[in-house]
């Protein structure tokens, strides 16, 4: 078996390399983009600051709002003042101002908040996707310790080829061998001298990417992700696969420094039948399907996870918590998050 799965290793080392090769000559040999270039000059920080003023922004200390925009960045800051915007005719075809009382140090207050709460995600991100980890590695390694490389251990589907003659599992491979053999890794060397190549599969799922761990969920046995969906109280393995779904999804804004507060989530998840899990009632019963798509649903579902991981768990009080203390002297509440106002003090 371990010759096996060595050649197996081999050939596709091979194959990486030639698509990696591939890829940067194709990169090299793009043409320059024909399109306007952009217009907008650079400015200065000092500029920066009259230029929101003439926005219409309240900038009181205009030293403290350099020194804000010199620490975050005027795009990035834009993101939480892109709420404040109107429109207004007088200015000119396309022209914006903000809202009259606008103040730059609400947009900070705002920009510090949604700061605290990528923090919390991924917090709540790590018990979820150590868990699963966990749950991957002792299911299938009573098996085979490799079996995360041989295809009758996992789902049929994962092992089809495509059109292009390559499985999903060869795909999904491709990425664990790449992070595999991705040069100063220190921890990755040390698995492979204690262990040896291939890496049992309770050393290799310590070096997956929450990507590579729901990619690979999704291969899995029908057998295998209904016995772990179960394990969280999802009947439906589908459902379940779309609750990790979403929650990588706001994992990748939150790792990646990206805004969360009143972002719009790509993936919505599969929701229960009321009364399944309490906490996801009021995401359920909007018919406008608003609040599925907003940050409260990918938080709920990491609190209805979690609970079932460790149930004396502090994260979801952390989360009410930071839900109470929203800054409401900004003029924006966490009904933009797809929560009701009160829902901090209604939850239990």
């Amino acid at each position: 078996m371990f010759g096996l799965a060595a050649g197996w290793i081999a050939t596709n080392m091979k194959r990486i390399t030639a698509r990696s090769s591939a890829s940067q000559d194709a990169r090299a040999g793009l043409p320059i983009s024909k399109k306007a270039r952009y217009q907008k000059p650079h400015l200065t920080f000092e500029q920066q600051v009259k230029h929101l003023r003439q926005k219409g922004m309240i900038i009181e200390d205009a030293d403290w709002a350099i020194a804000r925009l010199r620490q975050i960045g005027y795009y990035r800051l834009s993101a939480y003042w892109h709420p404040y915007k109107e429109r207004e005719s007088s200015l000119g075809a396309g022209a914006e101002a903000l809202r009259s009382g606008t103040r730059f140090e609400h947009i900070y207050s705002l920009y510090e908040y949604d700061r605290a709460l990528r923090r919390l995600v991924l917090e709540g991100v790590e018990l979820i996707e150590v868990s699963l980890r966990v749950d991957v590695a002792y299911l299938l390694g009573q098996r085979d310790c490799f079996a995360y490389l041989l295809p009758r251990h996992l789902g049929p589907g994962f092992s089809r080829l495509n059109a292009d003659g390559i499985s999903d599992h060869a795909r999904w491979l491709d990425g664990y061998q790449a992070k595999l053999h991705r040069p100063k890794e220190d921890f990755t060397h040390h698995l492979i001298d204690k262990c040896g190549e291939p890496l049992p599969i309770w050393a290799a799922v310590e070096l997956w990417e929450f990507n590579q761990l729901h990619f690979f969920l999704g291969g899995l046995k029908h057998e295998d992700k209904v016995f772990i969906s179960r394990k969280y109280g999802v009947d439906s393995p589908k459902m379940f696969l779309s609750w990790i779904k979403a929650i990588k999804g706001v994992r990748n804004h939150a790792a990646h420094h990206g805004r969360i507060w009143n972002r719009n989530m790509t993936a919505q998840p599969i929701l229960p039948a009321v009364g399944v899990f309490p906490e996801l009632d009021f995401i359920t019963k909007d018919l406008s399907k608003i609040r599925q798509a907003r940050a409260c649903c990918p938080l709920l579902l990491m609190v209805c996870l979690i609970r079932v991981i460790d149930p004396m768990s502090a994260w979801p009080g952390k989360l009410r918590s930071l839900l109470r203390d929203f800054p409401g002297e900004t003029g924006m509440s966490i009904e933009k998050m797809g929560f009701p106002f009160d829902w901090p003090d209604e939850a239990r």
